[in-house]
């Protein structure tokens, strides 16, 4: 598991939201206000507004960008950065050469020979 340092390191803080394509807005509007109606009409308790349970409009101006398809310099960031956290996780552990069981077995095979 990594520290929470690594975790936070690796998750970046400029991410965008993932949105849904806009040939699914049309549906997921639909649903969700079925949903809302629903739950209104059910006599559940809903703590918070459930209005918020709708999807969002498209933003003015955006692009969609599919979220499984990255560049590669982006690919290339991601794994730079993975590999620098874990090169600094490693080299923060102890060596394991220097344990009192590798000094053990280093003086074993040297009493053999």
């Amino acid at each position: 598991m990594w520290p929470q340092h690594h975790r936070r390191q690796l998750g970046g803080s400029g991410s965008r939201p993932i949105l849904l394509p806009p040939k699914f807005q049309g549906w997921a509007r639909e649903r969700g206000e079925a949903w809302v109606e629903w739950l209104e009409q059910s006599g559940v308790d809903v703590i918070g507004d459930v209005a918020e349970l709708l999807p969002e409009p498209w933003p003015d101006g955006q692009k969609f960008k599919h979220p499984d398809r990255v560049s590669h310099k982006a690919q290339l960031a991601a794994a730079l950065d993975a590999l620098a956290a874990m090169t600094e996780e490693a080299a923060s552990r102890p060596d394991p050469d220097a344990s009192m069981l590798a000094r053990l077995r280093r003086a074993r095979e040297a009493y053999r020979r």
